[in-house]
Order: structure tokens, then C-alpha cells, then sequence
């Protein structure tokens, strides 16, 4: 099987995924093999939106609850280097570009 019959696989799978948690288990079925092991996807909530209206933007996740509750709690949307990089660069990028010191 060629890599765009993969692709095109892989696309109708996603179009199937009854749940948004079987669409992170198909996703992280493929970013695994890149060492991604938890996914947040969703829209970028304006800077001091309130806690409790985060999580509405929130898409697909399957972090730990408690690491989302965490995050939403302290704003670290607002904080956080990744988002800040996202909202500047909006362009593919590994996570390891964005650790501070790299």
C-alpha cells in the first residue's frame, strides 16, 4: 500500500471516529511514533478570558484531568510558550523548539 492509499486510510478512519476520544486514540496512534503521547486541540481563547469559559475552546484532549483542570485554573493559556509561538508563527513546529533553553 502506497503512502497516499495510507493517507487516504488513515483520513476515513478519523471521518469514523464516533467519539472525540477515538479520534486522540487515531491521532496518537500515528503521533506516537514521534514521541507525542497527549493531545490538546482548539481554539486560542482571548488573553484574560476567564477560567471558566477556557475549556469551551477546548476541541479534542487527553491529558489527565487534573493537568487540564490545572492548566484552566491558572491561566497558563496566557503563559504558556507553545500557544505564544502558535499565535505568532502559525506554521508546523516540534515541541523541543519551544523549550526553554532550546
Amino acid at each position: 500500500m502506497g503512502q497516499f492509499d495510507r493517507t487516504l486510510e488513515y483520513i476515513d478512519q478519523l471521518q469514523h471516529a464516533g467519539t472525540a476520544a477515538a479520534v486522540c486514540e487515531k491521532l496518537l496512534g500515528i503521533t506516537s511514533d514521534f514521541g507525542l503521547t497527549a493531545l490538546m486541540a482548539g481554539t486560542v481563547p482571548q488573553p484574560g478570558t476567564p477560567s471558566g469559559q477556557q475549556k469551551q475552546h477546548v476541541l479534542l484532549c487527553d491529558w489527565p484531568v487534573e493537568w487540564l483542570e490545572r492548566y484552566v485554573a491558572r491561566n497558563y493559556v496566557d503563559h504558556d510558550p507553545v500557544v505564544s509561538h502558535m499565535k505568532q508563527l502559525q506554521a508546523p513546529f516540534q515541541w523541543r523548539e519551544r523549550r526553554p533553553g532550546h
